[in-house]
């Protein structure tokens, strides 16, 4: 803890440093600033955001190297770049080449261009990575390699229809380092979909689709053998939305499960959502969502959400809602060092209570508190003859999750961002709960020499593991510069884990230590 308190402090006494040092008037100006609430929006196909795409100026695809052995990237690029895909002049290509310390090769390719009534976008990501070095030791069985394609069409015959169609291919392979019974491991994903949607008017919105994944998961064991998981699903899934003001629209929606894991089952579920404005400064949301199963009891929780904008800084809310959360897909490759040996679930409900605070377009404060009640918790246990882990359903959980934001531009040019989230849990035997997490973002971009500069934080707490061992904490610090050296091109240098940290993700995934890159990127 004195740690994280130590990088709170530092980070405070940054950003108060450097505003100090502009030449500003000690009176704030709060205009009247147009609240925009997280889960607002109406008719996603129907955004009158006006957004230009400048693409020498667009910051796009920042990758923390760290979260690729978990994460997914592409799926995460086409997400950042939704709003700019909407444009009519929107092209993008750019590529980025770095080279660091532990052989670390990292390249990626992004491709995507509006045509007519086509809007394409391919990107195509690799890294790979030899043995980590820690302290003057090199950790062998650390090395690691993926591959990440994805291509996404969207196609529009008319101003009434769009079709979207994705495709996928994602392998990942990392050593185990410390495992006693398997060398690496290797996972193997292919995702798809389809979706048509009809906008019949202004205010109503219809979508169907179809998805569907494999994934195969195989470990090297010492013996030179192998084990092999596989798993499946399909989804046909349907949603209507009506919307009649941006806080008063209905949505309707439905899907259904075909799933092989360790069995074969059937799920289905559906829900509706209704937000009436009562007053002018005050709104209610009233749903619910069912889950029917082939193999699980009956599930279902309400949704009720009251909005009360106290002020047009001042936003409150307050509800209850829930989740039935399956282990599925791509919730199955952000856990790596798993021998999946059963399907399990989450089902909880969760009242809340949230608060936003906007005094200025350039400040905003956020907080939430959710109080989660699990009917049923997929929890951590040690599996000793495989020297891993799975999951195992745990009944009648409960957790306390506090969650803070502070976004900050402190003058033009300088971003400060940061976020806090504890967790606390009420049960017992719960295992791989992060109590505190902390993160900081400064960035500062002096557009006048094309340089911008990065700092980034995060501590991480000590993580108890069903095998009794426990993740030390650390305080991770990266920089990064990005120097612009011609109309298209960048020269960028990047320094991680600064504070030479033994810090580990899982119990046989060490982050390593201080670990250098430098490269190229081009952005057209």
């Amino acid at each position: 803890m004195k740690k994280f308190f130590w990088i709170l402090a530092c980070f405070c006494w940054i950003g108060v440093f450097v505003w100090g040092q502009e030449n500003i008037s000690s009176t704030i100006v709060l205009p009247d600033v147009k609240i925009v609430l997280e889960g607002d929006s109406s008719i996603p196909l129907q955004d009158q955001t006006n957004l230009e795409l400048s693409g020498q100026e667009i910051d796009f695809g920042r990758v923390d190297l760290s979260e690729l052995s978990r994460l997914r990237k592409s799926e995460y690029y086409k997400v950042e770049l939704t709003n700019e895909r909407k444009t009519p002049s929107f092209s993008l290509s750019s590529f980025r080449l770095f080279y660091g310390t532990s052989e670390n090769l990292f390249s990626d390719i992004t491709v995507g261009k509006r045509v007519d009534k086509l809007n394409y976008l391919v990107s195509y990501l690799r890294n790979s990575r030899g043995s980590l070095a820690l302290s003057n030791s090199r950790l062998y069985n650390t090395e690691f390699k993926l591959d990440d394609i994805n291509v996404d069409l969207i196609f529009t015959p008319s101003s009434q229809w769009e079709v979207q169609t994705e495709v996928g291919y994602y392998t990942r392979e990392l050593g185990l380092y410390t495992n006693r019974g398997a060398l690496s491991e290797q996972v193997r994903y292919f995702p798809a979909k389809i979706g048509v949607a009809f906008i019949a008017d202004t205010y109503s919105l219809f979508q169907i689709g179809v998805e569907g994944n494999y994934l195969e998961r195989q470990h090297k064991l010492l013996a030179n053998e192998y084990t092999n998981q596989l798993f499946y699903h399909f989804s046909p899934s349907f949603s209507y939305e009506v919307s009649w003001a941006k806080d008063n629209f209905l949505k309707i929606d439905g899907a259904y499960f075909y799933v092989f894991q360790d069995t074969l089952f059937h799920e289905g579920n559906f829900g509706f959502l209704d937000r009436l404005n009562i007053l002018s400064s005050l709104s209610l949301d009233v749903g619910t969502r069912l889950y029917f199963s082939s193999r699980d009891p009956f599930f279902w929780y309400p949704l009720v959400m009251m909005r009360y904008r106290y002020t047009q800084m001042l936003v409150f809310t307050l509800g209850l809602e829930g989740e039935r959360q399956r282990f599925l897909g791509e919730r199955l490759l952000e856990e790596n060092q798993y021998f999946f040996v059963s399907t399990v679930r989450r089902d909880r409900w969760s009242p809340q209570i949230g608060i936003q605070y906007l005094p200025a377009e350039n400040f905003s404060i956020k907080g939430n508190a959710f109080y989660h009640l699990y009917q049923v918790y997929a929890n951590p246990v040690y599996l000793p003859e495989r020297d891993m882990f799975t999951y195992e359903e745990k009944t009648n959980v409960s957790l306390l999750a506090i969650q803070g934001s502070l976004d900050w531009t402190l003058f033009k040019g300088l971003l400060w961002k940061n976020t806090l989230t504890y967790t606390l849990a009420f049960s017992q035997d719960i295992y791989e709960i992060e109590s505190v997490l902390f993160s900081s973002f400064l960035e500062w971009k002096l557009q006048e020499i094309g340089l911008t500069a990065t700092l980034r934080s995060r501590y991480y707490p000590h993580v108890q593991l069903a095998n009794g061992a426990t993740l030390p904490d650390a305080v991770i610090l990266d920089l990064e510069l990005s120097q612009k050296l011609g109309r298209d091109f960048y020269l960028e240098f990047a320094v991680d884990n600064i504070l030479n940290q033994n810090h580990f993700q899982r119990p046989s995934l060490p982050e390593g230590g201080i670990q250098v890159l430098a490269g190229l990127r081009i952005l057209l």
